[in-house]
């Protein structure tokens, strides 16, 4: 396969984008890349839903993560309006300075249960919140057993958000809208968690519009990523219908190039709903090197929201060619309008040449775990992908 050229590379300005496109078939299957490396987030839908794609290369027995991050499986600690009820105290009207100190009295603060925001278009909103501006406060207690996890700020938004954790700032967004954003405490925050009467306090405002304002603490499962020495990223360039990367993983080098071939004097082209993505390894040291990839998507990729069902297959194609498949179980073409919406009918292929290659469908971190090791994938599941070996 043809990879980038370095000579090229080195000749071109890097431009430095605030997100880099990955797959651009139309808006509803469009992924990004919002980091300045390939594997500095996870890969998601421009909307920022996740699109999981993750790509490993093991070297010698040494593997590499070169794309997408691994996303920790977490258990609820204190519910969003997803996963729970929950109730709180806001205001529309600004209040003193420290309304966002855990010592702040707000018993003169109107109760209500979360989520706040526009009654009934946001479906999970259970207090009306139709002025511009909302502060709320919650109480919280937690376990003193899951201080030493990991633990993450689970938070949805319209618009802008400030969410604060015992007086600590945490999220900051600006002008953004976000559903089932993750950010993990830091051990500042940590340090203040008791086990009773914790508070996170939120501010948000709505520029216009449906509003929304949600959210939780979830503690991080123990051993749920295994990915963690990433590969050296030495360029990133984006082209009218590419995107290219570098790497040095060790004794070798990687190129990944994504390309949507959108030539508009070639109408079959532009129309096919096929990206491509291509890579090249060479050896850096002048020796031969046992090399495998390691390619995974999820089942996101053919759902618009998480709760949807998906059934997933391998399949032989013509060419010598094989696929990895997602087919939401419900097909209604064309039946949704707005900007948050992912297509969710039709088939997602992930398709690859047959040779050297095996396909699994399986539990992601069985997965990981199986490539790591040097072991066949076994466990079922619902991540996809390819296990690639090629010598280099």
């Amino acid at each position: 396969m043809q990879g980038c050229n370095k000579a090229d590379a080195a000749q071109r300005t890097a431009l430095r984008a605030p997100s880099y496109p990955l797959v651009t078939i139309d808006p509803y299957t469009s992924a990004w890349m919002p980091a300045d490396r390939l594997y500095g987030a996870g890969v998601c839908h421009w909307t920022g839903k996740p699109f999981p794609l993750i790509g490993a290369v093991k070297v010698d027995g040494k593997v590499y993560r070169f794309m997408g991050q691994e996303a920790p499986i977490l258990s609820v600690i204190v519910p969003t309006a997803v996963t729970g009820a929950w109730d709180g105290r806001y205001v529309t009207s600004e209040p003193a300075a420290d309304w966002m100190k855990p010592d702040f009295n707000d018993s003169s603060w109107t109760k209500g249960e979360g989520a706040f925001g526009t009654v009934p278009a946001e479906a999970l909103a259970k207090t009306n919140w139709d002025t511009e501006f909302i502060w709320t406060r919650r109480n919280f207690d937690i376990d003193p057993a899951v201080k030493d996890k990991p633990l993450f700020l689970n938070y949805s938004h319209d618009d802008d958000v400030i969410i604060y954790v015992n007086g600590i700032k945490v999220v900051d967004t600006g002008n953004q809208c976000h559903k089932d954003q993750i950010v993990e405490l830091s051990d500042e925050v940590k340090a203040t968690l008791k086990p009773q009467d914790n508070v996170i306090a939120a501010w948000c405002r709505d520029r216009g519009g449906l509003s929304f304002l949600d959210y939780g603490i979830e503690c991080e499962v123990t051993d749920s990523r295994f990915l963690d020495e990433e590969a050296t990223q030495t360029s990133a360039i984006v082209d009218p219908m590419n995107t290219l990367y570098t790497f040095t993983c060790g004794p070798v080098d990687l190129s990944v190039k994504f390309t949507a071939p959108a030539f508009l004097d070639n109408f079959d082209l532009l129309s096919r709903p096929v990206n491509y993505l291509t890579y090249d390894v060479e050896s850096n040291d002048g020796k031969a090197h046992d090399v495998k990839l390691y390619i995974e998507a999820g089942k996101e990729w053919a759902l618009n929201t998480s709760a949807q069902n998906a059934t997933m297959e391998v399949v032989n194609l013509p060419a010598g060619l094989c696929a990895v498949t997602a087919t939401n179980v419900e097909q209604n073409p064309l039946n949704k309008a707005g900007d948050d919406v992912r297509i969710d009918w039709g088939k997602f292929y992930l398709a690859t040449d047959t040779l050297g290659t095996t396909p699994f469908l399986a539990d992601g971190i069985a997965a990981r775990r199986a490539f790591i090791a040097g072991n066949p994938v076994t466990e079922s599941g619902e991540r996809m992908g390819f296990i690639i070996i090629t010598v280099r």
